[in-house]
């Protein structure tokens, strides 16, 4: 039964990502929006994405990034000293909430992938506050959490790769996608919950999602990390990046996001 349902689930995995696949989803989308045209996320207008003022209005948002790490519960701990702990520095461009939260849940769940163009350079004014803050002029690899099997089937991209190659990075930064591999099998990513349907207490007890790629050890022994994500909750995932990467010799150096949630937005300002 399990072999069987295995089999199932990679023919539906290969339909899914194969050329016909693409096709039909874009066929898809295009009659979606012929039957329902797309509205500018901030003010409604019709037939645009997202309107220019509404553009101008998220850039502002995301204008001046912000430390972010002060409520996030579930960073590592870098540092113990006489004044306290020191958790993982985290640098946002801005607030998950209103606008921002709009276009990023509509650009990773609905298919707004033209947001890309605002959000991409958001993610890039994030990446170079972190790099001036927190590397000292030194060169990191930047080092992100790969898509669950899960999100992948739901969505067939990966948005969060999809804004940092888009981004404008400094110089100190050099991408380091496929350093890290997801742990989870499609057959059980199906029948989990995703990021936003697990509790607190899920996301920080959360651990072994992640591996490194074959002979990647040799490759980050030594090097400066920055991580990066797309949203800060509670920090869980960027922990359990910490902590693969730590093991294995790396020195994480702290972490950019792309917006962070309230709670910890509150605890930034």
């Amino acid at each position: 039964m399990a072999q069987h349902r295995q089999r199932l689930l990679q023919a539906a995995d290969r339909l899914w990502f194969s050329a016909s696949g693409t096709a039909l989803r874009g066929l898809a989308r295009q009659s979606a929006d012929l039957l329902a045209p797309v509205w500018c996320l901030g003010c409604r207008a019709p037939e645009t994405g997202l309107c220019q003022e509404c553009a101008e209005d998220l850039r502002l948002l995301t204008a001046e990034p912000f430390r972010a790490e002060a409520a996030a519960q579930a960073l590592p701990v870098v540092e113990v000293s006489d004044r306290g702990l020191t958790v993982l520095p985290v640098i946002s461009a801005g607030h998950y909430q209103g606008l921002a939260a709009q276009a990023v849940v509509a650009f990773k769940d609905h298919e707004r992938t033209a947001l890309a163009q605002v959000l991409a350079p958001a993610l890039g004014r994030a990446l170079r506050a972190a790099s001036e803050a927190l590397l000292d002029g030194r060169t990191a690899l930047l080092v992100w959490p790969p898509a669950s099997p899960r999100s992948h089937l739901k969505r067939g991209r990966v948005p969060l790769t999809e804004l940092i190659n888009a981004a404008v990075l400094p110089d100190s930064l050099r991408r380091a996608g496929g350093l890290v591999q997801h742990t989870g099998r499609v057959w059980r990513s199906l029948g989990g919950k995703g990021q936003k349907g697990r509790s607190g207490r899920d996301r920080r007890q959360a651990s072994g999602t992640f591996r490194l790629a074959p002979q990647a050890a040799a490759g980050i022994r030594g090097a400066d990390i920055l991580l990066v994500d797309d949203v800060l909750t509670t920090g869980a995932t960027l922990q359990e990046l910490y902590r693969l990467l730590s093991s294995a010799g790396a020195r994480v150096q702290g972490a950019a996001v792309l917006v962070a949630t309230p709670r910890a937005s509150r605890a930034g300002e």
